[in-house]
C-alpha cells in the first residue's frame, strides 16, 4: 500500500509479481500463495476477529486487515479518509492483478479471483448514485495516459493498455456477478 500511495510502481510491480516458493518448494505466483483461501483456509471468516459477533460481516478479513494496517501506516497516510481509498484501491489492483497473472487467456477462462471490501462499499455508495468511485477515477486517470502511464512502464498487464482493459472488463464482470458474502 506505501508503495502504491507514493505511486512507485516499479516496487509494487516487484512485490506482486515476484514468485514465491509454495508448500512443496516450487516457485508459483506470489499472488495466488498469499489470497485469503491459502493464508487462512476455508473459515477464513471465523477465523478473524470481528468488531461484533452479532453482525455478518462481507468482508471480514478485508475489514480486519483494513483495521490493522491502518495503525501501522498511520505516517505514510495519515488521513483516514485517503487512507481508506488507498486500502480499497490496493485491493482491487491486486485482484485484478491476479486475474492478469493468472488467466492469459480472458475469452474461455471460468475466472476467480479476491474480492475486497471495495465490492459491497463502492456499489453502494458509487454505482447507485452514479458517481465515480476513486478506484475507477484512478484508472480513468492512468489509461486517458496510454502506454505512458507509469504503472504500465513498471510492467504490469505487460505494459499494454488493451490488456489492462480486457483484464479490468473481467474482473469487473466477475466482481458484479459474486454474491453478497465472501471473505
Amino acid at each position: 500500500m506505501a508503495a502504491l500511495e507514493v505511486e512507485n510502481f516499479d516496487a509494487l510491480f516487484a512485490l506482486l509479481s515476484k514468485p514465491i516458493s509454495n508448500e512443496n518448494g516450487r516457485p508459483e505466483n506470489s499472488l495466488k500463495q498469499l489470497q485469503v483461501w491459502n493464508v487462512f483456509g476455508s473459515d477464513a471468516n471465523k477465523l478473524v476477529p470481528t468488531p461484533r459477533d452479532d453482525l455478518e460481516y462481507y468482508t471480514p478479513v478485508s475489514d480486519y486487515i483494513h483495521g490493522f494496517l491502518e495503525g501501522q501506516l498511520k505516517d505514510i497516510i495519515p488521513d483516514s479518509v485517503k487512507f481508506d481509498e488507498t486500502f480499497d484501491l490496493f485491493e482491487y489492483l491486486v485482484g485484478l492483478v491476479f486475474i492478469d497473472q493468472n488467466f492469459p487467456d480472458l475469452t474461455n477462462a471460468r475466472l476467480f479471483g479476491p474480492i475486497g471490501r471495495f465490492k459491497w462499499k463502492y456499489q453502494r455508495l458509487y454505482d447507485f448514485a452514479g458517481v465515480t468511485s476513486p478506484i475507477d477515477k484512478f484508472f480513468q486517470d492512468g489509461i486517458s495516459q496510454g502506454s505512458d502511464w507509469s504503472l504500465l512502464k513498471a510492467g504490469f498487464f505487460n505494459g499494454s493498455v488493451d490488456r489492462l482493459n480486457s483484464c479490468k472488463s473481467a474482473y469487473d464482470a466477475y466482481v458484479k456477478s459474486y454474491g453478497p458474502h465472501w471473505v
